[in-house]
């Protein structure tokens, strides 16, 4: 009788410990996955000067490297309720670095969710100088102090064929405060123990120089860090255009 009570009470026990550590494991979560795209085609990052691309305004080009921070992934229940991490992720493309790693927004509380909202570039009250870790990907992408500090949203560089025939370089770099973008996109999710899902957050980046307004890269776009006009230009693209959601 004393080994038959003495197994119930270790089955018990076990169960416990299962139950608890399912508990522990299973857990809501959202992966979010970054996607790069030019024209519904996973973007071609160029080690060479090869002209693979064409703009509506009759641009050859192509993109060598492309560098932009996310910051604040939010999600928002029916009642207005949000979940908010303070994150931020830095994304790197270029020929040899094509990897990205996902974000997974984790313990989520329990909820309907039909809402994320997320910053392009460093939220404001963290894009100030020095403000992030000191580390390599972070100091790259710092913006110079006399034009205001803090980071950069985005930096993305290559070469196009110019008026004269020749290659020349062009350098999109996006920053400042205020020029971070706010995006905002429906989704339906319910969270509860062992609930995940993929989002997939896309950048068409055609639509950088397709979008709203048609950007030529032969009006000066060799650097425009200083030119607040052609800066509200991408801002306006990358609210209207630029981004885009698929719900897995």
């Amino acid at each position: 009788m004393r080994i038959l009570f003495l197994s119930i009470i270790f089955s018990v026990f076990l169960f416990s410990c299962e139950e608890e550590e399912q508990t522990v494991l299973e857990n809501a979560q959202i992966s979010f996955q970054f996607k790069h795209y030019y024209k519904s085609q996973v973007l071609e990052i160029r080690a060479d000067n090869n002209l693979i691309y064409t703009t509506e305004t009759q641009n050859n080009w192509n993109v060598k490297s492309l560098k932009y921070y996310v910051s604040k992934i939010i999600v928002y229940k029916e009642s207005g309720e949000s979940y908010d991490v303070n994150m931020y992720k830095f994304i790197n493309l270029s020929e040899t670095n094509a990897i990205i790693s996902d974000y997974i927004l984790k313990d989520i509380p329990d909820g309907r969710y039909t809402k994320i909202s997320f910053i392009f570039g460093i939220d404001s009250a963290r894009n100030l100088s020095f403000a992030l870790e000191n580390n390599t990907e972070n100091n790259s992408m710092e913006w110079p102090s006399q034009l205001g500090g803090g980071y950069h949203i985005m930096m993305m560089d290559g070469v196009f064929l110019n008026n004269q025939n020749q290659l020349s370089g062009y350098g999109i770099h996006l920053g400042k405060q205020g020029n971070q973008v706010k995006l905002e996109f429906p989704i339906e999710y319910t969270a509860k123990a062992g609930a995940k899902a993929i989002i997939q957050l896309n950048m068409n980046v055609d639509q950088w120089l397709d979008g709203l307004n048609k950007i030529n890269l032969n009006d000066g776009y060799g650097y425009i860090m200083e030119n607040d006009a052609k800066q509200l230009l991408f801002k306006q693209n990358a609210t209207s255009s630029v981004f885009s959601i698929i719900q897995q």
